[in-house]
């Protein structure tokens, strides 16, 4: 079995921190591909729990891809934050093409991710709540954000000359889920739904991801709801003061 878990957890906090602060990994996106390509070198075929590992490790690859085509490109070339970003528009037969292979390359991925990585149950929610999505383990529910967060920035950024129609006709998606209000209540779904056992299993790109969902909630039983969840990702250990304080200054007062 391929033995990565230090590397794994550097580059979900690398990803985490581009993400949290809505900026282009473009830095860190060739080590990034390099550790995948040895990643999958190294995958025991024979292994159930190894190709779950290079499923999820694809989708962080699919995240990180699209985060670099969505979000702008900091200035600094470091760390910089994203009030001094600068903003590149989805326009030119280039940028349309790939935002059209990362889709090709989601859906890929949900149609063939292993049969550990699907959802026992999915239950569409009320408008106020979110639906219930129960994944049998942490792998589940870790590549699964993942995957979503990665659809809710890649619509959100949908190339003007593609409409929605021709999205929906196009793709193997419904009209519901060309929206990336509806993966972001995915995300929350999946999170809020979750065993109290998997919050072991989180790691930083899934705090992250986690964040980028909660904040395009409006209704105050989401926020409530979020902000109960966090608690309880808190109480699993992870330093997240400044995430749920973000969140509250973001929302306003919840109702």
């Amino acid at each position: 079995m391929v033995q990565l878990p230090g590397s794994a957890f550097k580059i979900s906090k690398e990803v985490a921190y581009y993400l949290i602060n809505k900026t282009s990994p473009a830095l860190i996106t060739e080590p990034i591909h390099r550790f995948l390509a040895v990643a999958k070198e190294y995958v025991d075929t024979d292994s159930q729990l190894e190709k779950i590992l290079q499923a999820s490790f694809q989708c962080l690859g699919l995240l990180t891809d699209v985060m670099n085509l969505c979000l702008p490109i900091s200035e600094g070339g470091d760390y910089v934050a994203s009030s001094q970003a600068v903003v590149s528009p989805l326009i030119g037969a280039s940028c349309v093409a790939k935002w059209k292979d990362l889709l090709n390359g989601l859906q890929e991925w949900q149609m063939h991710r292993p049969h550990e990585l699907r959802q026992l149950m999915e239950v569409e929610g009320h408008e106020a709540t979110f639906p219930i999505v129960i994944f049998a383990g942490g792998a589940g529910v870790s590549s699964n954000i993942l995957y979503h967060t990665a659809m809710l920035l890649l619509l959100s950024h949908r190339p003007q000359s593609i409409s929605l129609s021709e999205l929906s006709r196009n793709s193997k998606l419904d009209v519901a889920q060309t929206s990336p209000l509806w993966h972001a209540r995915r995300v929350c779904g999946i999170a809020v739904n979750s065993e109290p056992e998997h919050t072991r299993c989180w790691d930083p790109c899934m705090i992250a991801a986690f964040s980028v969902a909660a904040r395009r909630m409006t209704h105050p039983a989401q926020q409530n709801d979020i902000i109960a969840y966090l608690g309880r990702v808190k109480a699993a250990g992870w330093h997240i003061d400044g995430l749920v304080q973000r969140l509250r200054e973001e929302w306003g007062p919840i109702g």
